[in-house]
């Protein structure tokens, strides 16, 4: 949704990131353009990659790139002075944005889950400070962690494909 302000960050930094995997599971890029650079050693080892603020010409002319890294199952890793070599891949992607058409989301769609994000709190200080204060407390955390597990997940790429939200952000896009 245009604007901002709306806390997506927060969810990702502080929750996800620090608190329920870790931060050496967990990495925010803060320019979009960082996952398509020739150097990626960043990424290996990561479950879930959030590209802050994702732009949707980076996204739209490396397409090809973006849907590879969605879905591969290995990775070559490329380090500066190291050569190249493969890794198992299980990273998962989130791209934030305040812009409309950030990635590829058209009719044949089949890898992206496109979400507007409630704005009734923005710019709404005390509910800000209650949620960072639920994000530091660890029973708040482990109660959440636990909620996770129970929480129904596609067993393959195929039924995620098949059962994509359509949703008002997706038709938008669309």
């Amino acid at each position: 949704s245009l604007g901002g302000g709306t806390g997506k960050n927060i969810f990702f930094d502080e929750l996800v990131g620090k608190r329920l995997i870790g931060e050496d599971y967990y990495l925010s890029v803060a320019d979009n353009a960082e996952i398509y650079a020739t150097f990626n050693g960043m990424l290996k080892s990561k479950l879930i990659v959030n590209v802050e603020e994702a732009d949707g010409k980076d996204n739209h002319s490396n397409v090809n790139q973006l849907k590879s890294a969605i879905t591969k199952k290995k990775m070559s890793v490329n380090e500066k002075g190291i050569n190249q070599y493969n890794v198992q891949d299980l990273a998962t992607y989130f791209l934030s944005t305040n812009t409309r058409n950030a990635v590829p989301a058209g009719l044949a769609n089949r890898r992206f889950a496109p979400f507007d994000v409630d704005k009734s709190f923005r710019g709404n200080e005390q509910y800000f400070k209650n949620l960072i204060g639920a994000i530091n407390d660890p029973d708040i955390v482990w109660a959440y962690y636990q909620y996770l597990k129970t929480y129904k997940t596609y067993s393959s790429p195929f039924e995620f494909q098949k059962n994509i939200p359509n949703t008002s952000a997706l038709r938008d896009m669309t």
